[in-house]
């Protein structure tokens, strides 16, 4: 599943949702943030700790 075409869903009721195929992470309130790389560090989903940076 596409991470950016569940957020962008009215009909989707997803609580959080990552897709690694597209480094993207859509969260309860339908807002899609990247996530955490060594080249991007704030504003993202860190993958392990399953926690916003």
């Amino acid at each position: 599943h596409s991470a950016e075409e569940l957020c962008g869903s009215a009909s989707s009721r997803v609580p959080g949702f990552i897709s690694k195929a597209e480094s993207l992470f859509c969260d309860i309130d339908k807002e899609t943030w990247h996530l955490c790389t060594d080249a991007i560090v704030r504003a993202c989903f860190h993958l392990e700790k399953r926690q916003m940076r």
